[in-house]
């Protein structure tokens, strides 16, 4: 089975949540974090961390789904994990903080709220092949 060290998981998940790399600090503290989840008992949930971590574009729909179908999965955990780590550092907080919204990007939230129910059901088919 596949799997990338905590440092190059952390580079994927922060990837994924923010759109861009982060530094070695970001990465390290992950490794350290994740090392207390371990990769998950279930031999399901390590099948999924593994697709969602070979196959990077799968991420969002079975993130999408494992959040209504399997919110204690260890790709949840670790996802979340990543958000904190993120969220506490200045130079990335801004992602995480509200914001006043033009008509323009409150559009944009309603295409991006979209695009999470077509995720959704995308990986409710993944997790039928993967697991």
């Amino acid at each position: 089975m596949y799997e990338p060290s905590a440092e190059g998981e952390a580079r994927v998940f922060a990837k994924y949540l923010i759109g861009r790399d982060i530094d070695d600090t970001c990465a390290q503290l992950y490794a350290r974090a994740a090392g207390e989840l371990g990769s998950g008992q279930d031999v399901r949930d390590r099948k999924i961390l593994a697709f969602a971590l070979r196959h990077v574009w799968a991420l969002g729909p079975l993130d999408a789904i494992s959040a209504l179908r399997r919110p204690k999965s260890i790709l949840r955990a670790k996802l979340l994990l990543m958000s904190a780590i993120l969220e506490a550092r200045p130079e990335f907080s801004e992602k995480f903080l509200p914001a006043d919204h033009s008509g323009m990007e409150r559009a944009a939230l309603l295409y991006y709220a979209g695009r999470t129910v077509a995720r959704a059901i995308a990986g409710f088919a993944l997790l039928g092949v993967i697991a």
